[in-house]
């Protein structure tokens, strides 16, 4: 791989500074007396600030640029050892305990020059051994890193990384001492660089303003506002503004978090008819020696067909897009806030896409997957991921592959999650027996600065107070009442899941009760008895029977006189036995 482009090499840069620092301090080594005070004393003070910056750097570049490094190479499932291993010898730190003890033993040593020979001797040797390491160390980062960088990132993505660092050099040092006055004048573009990531007056705003401020965004815009500067990706990304999910009507250009109900039923009926006139154009047969079209001989209809391909390639395609981009860069960030995710109706939607998802989102609460090709893939290991724990809404009508595994894997998450007493304090900061923060065994003496970020729940702290619990700690529970947890479940929708029988309401039925759910829809459910519906709806004692639905064939089911009928008599894309499917 060639050189990195300028306006994405992350190392070049700050290597040349940190180069021209080797130089200087090699040119001194050679000319500073050891033996006289003042020159022993005028070198140690220039090391001082030297390896105070080489520190600095090395902060700035594990932060912002090992770190991400690590976390996507680990996302791909690479392992690479220089990476891993990076600065864990901490050279850095050692040599700057190094120059720190030396400029201090100078002050008690009385100005005798045997013993200052002594401290200048041992500090020489070690400066040798450790630019004989540092200046190949620096190489390795151009050599094996940046082309890494180059291959897992975007160049959007490097664009912005280089840009924070520099942006955090900026912060370090004043515009004139990142070059030195003796090192001659700064290039041009170093100049600019500089210059662009000088903070502007509305990144000085509270970090809660800010937050208020992107309350009242788009997704899209949360996304742009993000590659602005450090500060705004961090609020940009604040679990409190993703806790609802709608990437199928993102790819519809509808960038919107709260959706009105009025809008939703709409649009429910509107992709209901599409999705009927997409089943009768899938059942045309592509490998058919014959054409089964009715008029092969009309261009008109197909030029149209054609179009009409085209742009439901496109749509597939820009949603699948939009959901790769959730899964793989958003849910690792705000996952654990995630409460609704609406997945209706795509068409792109895998069932290893919704797996990632549910790994992703352990507190979820309301979950549609109707009318997707969804089966029971999707749901596997759900209790393994303590996901659905929270669940009050799920909705898997029209997915036809759905069967009783389905049931039985959503009934294991809910005993095994209500039996675990749930540790949802943050990881850095634990709660003792009497209310107070500590932190390993010793309280918490430090104070939390605005702005920072909690890496498990992802909240951001408003104002300078003590440490204390994060935002996911706010549901306590004692494990009594963590074993006797009851189900939050209030809608369960498998209209037109034909395969589901007795044996996954009753699976169900174990991991109840359900005292919550007054909304059950099994219309299409063909194989299932009366026995079985009635042996369900005993553990749901709140269930409305206005709002229970199952099919019209089943004459001697629970509340026969009062319950609905089924809802899929006239439903062109849902099972219904009336029907004949």
């Amino acid at each position: 791989m060639g050189p990195a482009p300028a306006e994405i090499d992350v190392f070049s840069r700050p290597h040349s500074r940190i180069k021209r620092l080797v130089n200087n301090y090699s040119q001194k080594l050679s000319a500073t007396d050891f033996s006289n005070y003042s020159s022993l004393k005028s070198f140690l003070n220039s090391l001082k600030l030297t390896f105070k910056e080489f520190k600095t750097h090395e902060n700035i570049e594990n932060e912002f640029i090992m770190e991400k490094l690590k976390i996507r190479l680990d996302y791909h499932k690479v392992i690479v050892d220089e990476v891993a291993e990076v600065h864990s010898d901490d050279c850095l730190g050692k040599m700057k305990k190094l120059v720190d003890d030396g400029w201090m033993r100078t002050d008690t040593c009385s100005q005798s020059s045997d013993e200052m020979l002594v401290i200048g001797n041992e500090l020489a040797e070690a400066l040798r051994k450790f630019t004989e390491s540092f200046l190949p160390h620096m190489k390795e980062e151009e050599e094996i890193f940046q082309p890494l960088l180059m291959k897992y990132f975007t160049y959007d993505e490097l664009r912005e990384i280089r840009g924070n660092v520099l942006h955090q050099h900026n912060l370090f040092m004043s515009h004139d001492d990142w070059e030195e006055k003796s090192d001659g004048e700064v290039e041009c573009q170093d100049k600019c660089d500089e210059e662009d990531y000088q903070p502007a007056k509305v990144q000085l705003l509270p970090t809660e303003v800010t937050l208020k401020i992107f309350s009242y965004l788009s997704p899209r815009d949360l996304c742009r506002c993000q590659q602005v500067c450090t500060q705004w990706h961090a609020v940009a990304r604040d679990t409190s503004l993703w806790k609802t999910l709608h990437p199928v009507r993102w790819a519809d250009d509808d960038w919107r978090f709260n959706i009105p109900q009025e809008d939703l039923e709409v649009d429910e009926e509107e992709k209901m008819e599409e999705d009927g006139s997409d089943r009768s154009y899938s059942l045309l047969d592509e490998d058919a020696d014959v054409d089964e079209s009715e008029s092969s001989g009309e261009s008109d209809d197909t030029d149209g067909s054609s179009c009409s391909s085209r742009s439901r390639f496109n749509q597939i395609r820009r949603e699948t897009k939009i959901l790769m981009g959730v899964i793989k860069y958003l849910l690792p960030v705000v996952g654990r806030s995630v409460e609704i995710i609406d997945l209706a109706h795509s068409k792109s939607l895998t069932n290893g896409m919704v797996y990632k998802i549910l790994q992703q989102t352990p507190n979820v609460q309301h979950i549609n997957l109707s009318s997707t090709r969804v089966s029971d893939v999707a749901f596997k290991g759900l209790k393994n991921h303590h996901s659905c724990s929270e669940l009050d809404h799920l909705d898997l009508s029209g997915c036809a592959n759905i069967t009783d595994l389905t049931l039985e894997r959503l009934a294991d998450a809910f005993k095994k999650n209500a039996s675990q007493v749930e540790d949802r304090t943050c990881s850095l900061v634990k709660i003792d027996k009497n209310g107070k923060a500590k932190v390993g065994s010793s309280a918490v003496t430090d104070r939390a600065k605005p702005g920072e970020m909690c890496p498990q729940c992802g909240s951001i702290r408003m104002t300078t107070t003590s440490l204390e619990e994060c935002a996911i700690s706010d549901q306590e529970e004692k494990p009594a009442k963590a074993a006797n947890k009851k189900r939050h479940l209030q809608y369960l929708s498998l209209s037109g899941c034909y395969q589901i029988t007795d044996d996954g309401l009753r699976a169900l039925r174990e991991a109840g009760p359900f005292p919550s759910l007054h909304h059950l829809d099994l219309s299409g459910c063909l194989n299932v008895t009366a026995g079985g519906l009635s042996d369900f709806v005993k553990v749901c004692e709140s269930l409305d029977h206005r709002e229970f639905f199952y099919c019209d064939n089943i004459l001697e089911g629970p509340y026969a006189t009062t319950a609905s009928g089924c809802q899929n008599l006239e439903c062109s894309n849902r099972v219904c036995c009336r029907s004949g499917e």
